[in-house]
């Protein structure tokens, strides 16, 4: 066992391993895209989907801007199907109202069907769509539904961060085009009006004037000669990497900018890149000067070049401090974390759900609160599960929050768990809207108070058990505080008060010596309440003219209770009781039935009634204080065991039949009863007996005179089917005959033909055992024996019957269909239910011949109902029956037919009822009847 925990953990860390690297490679996609083409990063994300979720193609579109689609699939095709063509065959599930993911649809790229997960990209899938496409069963799981919409969340900050790229690259080539064109416009004239300048000077004046243009924008912007010195940094740059004045500035090179960790990346990819290409996009962490914070940027750099050449005379940057975007991202991503944890290791269930898509994220304590796995949860309908009697409620609050009158609600609530039971819960549901204030989802939060609702309840059945208590004594219970105020009062004693004139009600919080000025029990109430002791005595309470017992107790409140009962209602009772004595006594004695009451354990006779006696045969001198066995009453000590057993267990036993035997030896069957009872401490055994034994031997005569009954009826149909056995068995007679007659034909010939003869005499043989096999079946029809139950095919059991009834049927020119299914052995007595089959056919073959009827078809139909049971329908075109006779018929001595006797059907439900079946009738629609009946199979039987 602990090896088989080793391995499921061990396969589990490597799934949970697994899935760890694929979120990785998921989260590691933007690193790939970073700075690229929308084209680009839709092909990156496709790419990575079909390889770590094994699809089988994945299809994407972006709507923002230039339409793009791409598709990509898991294996080469040829020819290779176009992107648009596969955009038009999933737009039924793209567009309109939106689909539950996954989403079966015929497979667009091969035979078969697929299962789609469809992705929108950005807050309103303004950006795009994305769909993942496999035809795995399980697609998507839990975790690949997170990896997609983790990919999906990616891919879209990456697509508007492209954009957002895309458009300051834009301005940044403004810029550069503005600034190229002022710095040719500003060289031109530099040199006419200053040809003897230096080109350096002349270039550093241009710059200067270039700075002036870009002095007002909050973008970091310098400028660096080709070999690395700062020439100008317009003043946001120097207030982001804390520099003071342009002396600070010319004393650093580019490369000072960039914090330590990445300068190694800046020298040996971003420069060689920039003077390789001439620009360079991305981001680079620089370093506050002062402080050495680190500054995320995201960069534009670029060479300017001189008026009407090629030649490049600086390098120039365009930057943008996003470490305001970094933080959020990275307060996102820590949120993200936060609820991601609170939401699977809360102690309160959690779901997120969506008016159309249903349930959309359930946490593990959810799933257990309403026994449900999470991947049954996902996109179920959350009033399934609700209590019918808190669905109203429900669904109006749900109502309110649609209409939006308001956010959210709580109330109590009642689920309905997988296994049936109910669950009681405080739900709170909050919704998050959408931009036009539509439901985008819920949230709701679900707290087990089950156990709580249950401690209610059964501390208020504890309240209720008690004024239960309470209220069923006969005394008139009263409870004092310490101050002498009424704190209870129960129903007795709430009488008591109505009788002297006072509101039980109100008394309640009042001070008894304020509401009664004689109080006869004064002192000994006085005596309790100072000396906590515990006092009971009786007085005459004058005002009701009755003697009263009165018990009065210390209660832990540092009050009282006081329990009093009429005397005089006692001494009555007393009374009663002993004329109550007497009166079962003589009940007990004069009984019909036999009475006797042992001592438990033991099992020694403590008394017995006049009826014992006389079914026994023993006297209460003979039998008080020994035991059954002793008596030799009951010999069988193998049942008595079990039987104290169920006995002591259930404490009481109905209807249990036994066989004793009398004081003389004689057996008898007895029926009885038996309780156990307490007196005291003890336990007694009370048993009721009724002696059965003629009842049981009348009901086996009354099941001979049935079985009698049955045979009759048996001889009477073989009655009816006296012609058609006879066609039956003259047919293989007549045969015999002929074939006897060519043999010797053929032997008389000159040659004589002896194969021929030798076939004649087979087919002789054949035709003999055929007409032995139709006497046989009438003689066992006949046969008059005692039930049978064996295995026997059902199917097997028709046809031999049709084969008795064929010739009649013939006659009558009934058309017989059968529909015999393989059905299943039954245990029953082949005769007894071939009697009921030839009831049935015999009474269908009647009902249809009336002269001139047509038509005459006759259906009998074998098939397996259940695991358990076999069904046997036969259906007739006859005259049928009047409705209101559909249960009559089947009474004893009830007939339509003019000589019939009314006892074959009857005979055939008992049949079937004693073979643990049904047998029942419906009139057909258009004409006829149909009867049918059920047997268990051997299996099931």
């Amino acid at each position: 066992m602990t090896t088989v925990k080793q391995e499921n953990t061990a396969d589990t860390i490597k799934r949970l391993q697994g899935c760890i690297s694929d979120l990785t490679s998921v989260l590691a996609l933007p690193a790939l895209w970073t700075g690229n083409e929308p084209s680009q990063i839709i092909n990156t994300l496709l790419d990575g989907l079909v390889g770590m979720l094994r699809l089988d193609f994945a299809y994407g579109r972006l709507s923002n801007g230039p339409p793009v689609e791409v598709l990509r699939l898991a294996q080469r095709q040829t020819p290779l199907t176009p992107p648009e063509e596969i955009g038009r065959a999933l737009n039924p599930w793209l567009t309109g109202s939106p689909h539950d993911a996954p989403i079966s649809i015929p497979n667009p790229i091969g035979a078969g069907e697929v299962l789609i997960a469809p992705l929108g990209l950005g807050f309103h899938d303004e950006i795009g769509v994305v769909v993942a496409a496999s035809r795995r069963r399980d697609f998507p799981t839990t975790i690949e539904t997170l990896l997609l919409r983790v990919a999906a969340n990616q891919a879209a900050i990456g697509l508007h961060e492209a954009r957002l790229l895309g458009q300051q690259k834009h301005t940044a080539m403004q810029l550069e085009q503005q600034v190229a064109e002022r710095t040719r416009q500003l060289t031109a004239l530099n040199l006419e009006l200053l040809g003897e300048i230096t080109e350096r000077d002349r270039a550093e004046a241009e710059l200067r004037q270039l700075a002036a243009l870009v002095e007002t924008s909050t973008d970091f912007i310098g400028v660096s000669s080709l070999d690395g010195r700062t020439l100008f940094l317009n003043a946001a740059g120097q207030r982001m990497v804390g520099l003071e004045g342009n002396g600070q500035v010319r004393t650093t090179t580019i490369g000072d900018y960039v914090v330590e960790q990445e300068r190694d990346r800046f020298e040996r990819e971003v420069l060689p890149a920039v003077f390789r290409d001439g620009r360079w996009e991305g981001e680079i962490q620089l370093k506050h000067f002062k402080t050495g914070a680190v500054i995320p940027m995201l960069h534009h750099l670029f060479f300017i070049k001189e008026q009407g050449t090629d030649r490049r005379i600086a390098m120039a940057t365009v930057s943008r401090d996003i470490t305001v975007r970094k933080q959020a991202e990275e307060a996102l991503r820590a949120s993200e974390e936060r609820f991601r944890r609170y939401f699977e290791l809360g102690l309160i269930g959690m779901a997120m759900t969506s008016p159309i898509k249903g349930c959309l994220e359930v946490n593990d304590e959810l799933c257990r609160i309403l026994g449900y796995e999470r991947s049954e949860l996902l996109h179920k309908n959350w009033t399934e599960m609700t209590h019918p009697d808190d669905l109203a409620e429900d669904l109006a609050n749900f109502d309110r929050v649609m209409a939006g009158e308001i956010d959210g609600y709580s109330m109590d609530k009642r689920w309905i768990r997988k296994d049936g039971q109910v669950v009681h819960t405080i739900m709170a549901a909050k919704c998050v809207r959408k931009a036009d204030g539509s439901v985008d989802y819920f949230v709701g939060l679900v707290q087990d108070i089950t156990k709580r609702k249950q401690s209610e309840e059964l501390l208020q059945k504890a309240h209720e058990r008690l004024d239960l208590v309470l209220n069923s004594i006969t005394e008139q219970f009263f409870g004092l505080s310490k101050d002498w105020r009424f704190n209870y009062l129960n129903k007795h004693a709430a009488e008591q008060m109505k009788l002297l004139g006072k509101d039980p009600e109100k008394l309640i919080g009042k001070v008894l010596w304020d509401e009664f000025d004689d109080v006869p029990n004064e002192e000994a109430l006085r005596r309790v309440m100072e000396e906590r002791a515990v006092i009971t005595e009786e007085f005459l309470y004058t005002p009701l003219g009755e003697w009263v017992e009165n018990h009065m107790y210390p209660s832990n409140d540092g009050g009282l209770v006081t329990f009093q009962k009429y005397v005089t209602q006692r001494k009555r009772a007393e009374k009663s009781l002993l004329e109550s004595e007497r009166r079962f006594s003589v009940m007990f004695n004069k009984a019909p039935f036999a009475i006797a009451l042992a001592r438990l354990p033991e099992g020694f006779i403590v008394d017995i009634n006049e009826a014992w006696m006389k079914l026994f045969g023993f006297t209460r001198k003979e039998v008080v204080g020994k035991t059954t066995a002793e008596l030799g009453i009951n010999r069988d000590s193998d049942l008595r065991a079990p039987l104290y057993a169920e006995l002591q267990q259930r404490g009481s036993l109905r209807n249990v039949e036994m066989t004793v035997f009398t004081k003389s030896g004689d057996e008898r069957l007895l029926a009885c009863n038996m309780d156990v009872i307490g007196f005291g401490d003890n336990e007694y055994l009370l048993s009721t007996i009724n002696d059965i034994t003629e009842h049981r031997r009348a009901d086996e005569a009354l099941r001979q005179a049935h079985a009698e009954l049955a045979h009759v009826n048996r001889v009477l149909t073989v009655g009816e089917l006296t012609a058609s056995i006879a066609h039956e068995v003259n047919q293989p007679l007549g045969a015999i005959v002929t074939n006897g007659n060519a043999s010797l034909r053929l032997l008389s010939r000159d040659a004589a033909d002896l194969e021929g003869t030798r076939e004649a005499i087979e087919c002789m043989i054949s035709d003999a055992m055929r007409a032995s096999e139709v006497i046989k079946r009438i003689r066992t029809l006949l046969r008059k024996a005692p039930p049978e139950k064996r295995s026997l095919n059902i199917d097997d059991t028709i046809k031999e019957v049709i084969g008795l009834t064929a010739g009649q049927l013939t006659r009558n020119q009934v058309a017989v269909h059968t529909e015999l299914e393989f059905s299943p052995p039954v245990l029953g007595d082949r005769i007894q239910l071939q009697q009921v089959l030839l009831n049935l056919i015999l009474n269908s073959n009647e009902a249809m011949s009336v002269p001139g009827w047509e038509p005459r078809e006759l259906v009998i139909t074998s098939q397996q109902t259940g695991l358990d049971e076999v069904m046997v329908t036969v259906r007739d075109t006859g005259i049928g029956f009047a409705p209101k006779n559909q249960e009559r018929v089947f009474d004893a001595f009830f007939t339509s037919k003019k000589a019939g006797l009314g006892l074959g059907l009857s005979i055939s439900r008992t049949i079937i009822e004693a073979h643990g079946g049904r047998l029942w009738c419906t009139p057909n629609a258009d004409r006829g009847a149909t009867f049918q009946f059920t047997l268990p199979s051997e299996a099931g039987g």
